[in-house]
């Protein structure tokens, strides 16, 4: 047998909770979970949401009590009712989870009043958890077709100055996931790499393969065609600059492991193989490889589901003579291969999506290399990605 990591999980413990104090406002304290020791002293700042480009604010703490902590007071300039996030720097040696504030954050507020946001900052000052949680979508709709947004600026700006909190202490960031098209374009504006691509994928769960290969060309095209207003250098040079940034990312986003090129460029990428032969090969391999041991038997139920209803497309598909518990793991790279290909929605297996994909990992990361990743490219190696055929079938 070899080794191999199924799951990496990252834990950060907090030191303490900066919470509001309801009584008055503008003071907050930082609870610690346990006594703090001198060399546990906090290094706050404030930034605001609406304007990243204003300086971050010191805070410093006016008082401490060892049970309710250090007690911090709001700046004058925090109190222009536009909000802001209040969170450690990377040095602070006492780690809280960032909170949020505005001087009238719990004051009623009437949404009917509110105008749809144009920018990032006006989404920030709209954002309420329950009464508006979708503040920031009608803005990153538009970035998602536009690299000159100046929303890119804006999360540009998270990215290189916030990059040590958790990205889900920011909507901005929630708002870019929940978007495939928003999400693909990013990965190009914001030139992500392999690492924080892995925290978008690890924190705000974001399932690569959800984003469409139309959704990849039409960010891919948009790109391509900022980066030649930016630079006098030929379209060949610019392509290739894409598509080696994209390869850095095929080991995370499986479309980019061998399609680039096909999908930057043109032409027909991998040569096509026999979805239903290679199948059955690398099933029994994969069967022999992992006999009777313990495969994660998540989604099978909706995933049974899907097959069934997609028999069209597969009907050399046959698992009546094997075992249940190996269902899931067989099913789950031709569903995410169809989802990769606009063929099926994550709806198809339910409504709890962060489970949902959860599910997807575990099953993918069973045996990802031998099993997964061939399977899944020999999928989309049925279909032409690109051009006026996208997503038909190769001649055979």
């Amino acid at each position: 047998t070899t080794s191999q990591t199924l799951r990496q999980l990252d834990i950060k413990r907090y030191n303490g909770q900066m919470v509001p104090n309801r009584d008055t406002p503008r003071h907050y304290n930082l609870v610690p979970e346990y006594s703090a020791g001198a060399h546990d002293y906090p290094d706050v700042r404030a930034i605001s949401l609406a304007d990243l480009t204003i300086e971050p604010v010191f805070l410093t703490p006016s008082a401490y009590d060892e049970k309710m902590g250090w007690r911090f007071e709001m700046t004058d300039q925090m109190l222009d009712g536009d909000p802001w996030l209040i969170y450690p720097t990377p040095e602070s040696a006492f780690k809280f989870r960032p909170a949020f504030f505005a001087r009238n954050m719990f004051e009623p507020a009437d949404i009917n009043e509110i105008e749809p946001a144009k920018t990032m900052g006006e989404a920030s000052k709209n954002f309420h958890p329950k009464l508006n949680p979708l503040a920031f979508a009608p803005v990153i709709a538009e970035m998602a077709t536009d690299p000159m947004n100046p929303g890119w600026d804006y999360m540009s700006t998270t990215k290189s100055e916030l990059s040590h909190l958790p990205l889900a202490s920011l909507e901005a960031w929630r708002g870019i996931a929940s978007n495939p098209q928003a999400l693909a374009m990013a990965v190009l504006r914001l030139e992500i790499d392999h690492s924080f691509a892995e925290r978008l994928s690890n924190e705000m769960s974001v399932l690569w393969e959800s984003i469409r290969n139309t959704d990849w060309l039409r960010a891919i095209e948009y790109h391509r065609a900022w980066m030649m207003t930016l630079v006098q250098l030929p379209v060949e040079h610019i392509n290739r600059l894409i598509v080696d940034r994209l390869n850095r990312l095929g080991d995370l986003i499986p479309i980019f492991e061998d399609f680039t090129e096909e999908l930057v460029i043109g032409g027909r990428g991998l040569q096509k193989a026999p979805l239903p032969q290679m199948y059955q090969i690398w099933h029994m391999n994969l069967r022999r490889n992992h006999g009777e041991g313990n495969w994660p038997e998540v989604l099978a139920g909706p995933l049974v589901k899907w097959i069934k209803s997609n028999e069209t497309r597969f009907p050399w598909l046959d698992f009546s003579s094997h075992p249940p518990f190996i269902n899931a793991v067989s099913i789950a790279p031709l569903y995410l291969a169809s989802l990769t290909l606009g063929q099926t929605t994550e709806d198809e297996l339910g409504e709890d999506k962060d489970f949902i994909r959860y599910a997807l990992k575990t099953l993918k990361d069973f045996d990802r290399n031998d099993w997964y990743a061939p399977i899944y490219k020999t999928v989309l190696v049925q279909y032409a990605l690109r051009e006026e055929h996208q997503n038909d079938w190769h001649d055979s």
